[in-house]
């Protein structure tokens, strides 16, 4: 409870600026007490929301990851943030070097992927991207898993974020009042100091300060079968064109605030593409469809690695190992080099 001396908040309120004169230790109780609460929250996520059975739901906004990187570009953005975001699921996680690529490249890069991460959800996460960033290119990894078809919703073939969205409104709710009296972000409240997110520990020890892996630990057997399972399909792949759509989307939004937007489609190991009926020709066919999306949308460059890495440069069925990362990260350096970006 606040004392009875204790100012009341200003009626105004900005983004960058305190406007009350709360003592600093009553401001951090009530951060600490909404972190606590929207954890509890999220703990009954699945019963408030009926009980859904949806994996990612609400992991995007607890995951350690997320955490980690939002507090490492929350410490950049004051001193300019990068010139450079790498965006996309867990292959952009695992097969973009950051710290290569400043070394070749000479601009400074930061890993922004997610693992888990589709086309459908990365404007939830674009948003913090390019206001702490605020970055000159996005170099968005891809691969036909992006634009597989669901049927998680009727009558549709996208990947829903409905489970995402309620809860970012559920974490929204919670902190408004805490936002209304510091004056500062709610996203900076909940993964930044004096409150952090339990996770950033975890994150700090994996990932370096640009957001690359510190090491690429190999598979289980059990971790590659489960994710066989996972994107399994029967017959002939079948492209979204919602998907697609989507992917044109996030493309025009990078565009439109500015951006150079370079496309990879991320290598694809031998057991991947012993998954397609047709091989890596069909995977053209896939890869072809998604270029047009992305140019439809205003890429300025679609990079096609798809056959980059042998099989030896993977950690598992999809991902890249440390060699594989450095493969790309040297590779995607060249091609911005030839293309002049």
């Amino acid at each position: 409870p606040l004392e009875d001396d204790v100012a009341p908040p200003s009626s105004t309120s900005s983004s960058t600026t305190t406007t009350t004169t709360l003592p600093d230790a009553v401001v951090t109780d009530l951060i600490a007490t909404a972190n606590r609460a929207i954890r509890v929250f999220d703990g009954l996520f699945l019963e408030l929301m009926g009980g859904t059975d949806d994996r990612r739901a609400p992991g995007y906004w607890t995951s350690a990851q997320h955490a980690g990187r939002y507090e490492a570009l929350l410490r950049a953005s004051d001193s300019g943030g990068y010139d450079v975001v790498m965006l996309g699921s867990s292959l952009a996680v695992s097969g973009f070097d950051p710290a290569a690529f400043v070394e070749l490249d000479g601009r400074s890069a930061f890993n922004a992927g997610l693992s888990g991460m589709s086309a459908e959800h990365l404007p939830m996460w674009l948003d913090s991207v390019l206001r702490l960033a605020d970055p000159q290119m996005a170099v968005y990894a891809l691969a036909p898993r992006d634009v597989q078809s669901f049927d998680r919703i009727e009558g549709s073939c996208i990947d829903g974020t409905t489970e995402w969205k309620w809860s970012e409104e559920l974490r929204e709710t919670a902190f408004d009042p805490i936002e209304a009296i510091t004056g500062v972000r709610w996203e900076d409240l909940f993964f930044g100091d004096p409150a952090p997110h339990p996770g950033t520990a975890w994150y700090r020890e994996s990932y370096d300060e640009f957001g690359g892996r510190l090491s690429h630990p190999p598979a289980s057997p059990e971790e590659i079968q489960a994710s066989i399972e996972l994107h399994r399909w029967e017959g002939p792949f079948d492209v979204c064109p919602e998907r697609l759509e989507v992917i044109a989307g996030n493309v025009a939004r990078l565009k439109d605030d500015g951006l150079d937007v370079v496309i990879v489609f991320m290598p694809l190991s031998g057991g991947r593409v012993g998954m397609f009926e047709g091989g890596r020709d069909e995977i053209a066919g896939v890869l072809a469809a998604m270029e047009a999306a992305a140019v439809s949308g205003g890429a300025d460059a679609v990079l096609d690695f798809s056959a980059l890495l042998p099989d030896e440069q993977f950690r598992d069925l999809a991902h890249a190992d440390g060699a594989g990362a450095r493969v790309i990260t040297t590779e995607l350096a060249a091609r911005l080099a030839d293309l002049g970006l």
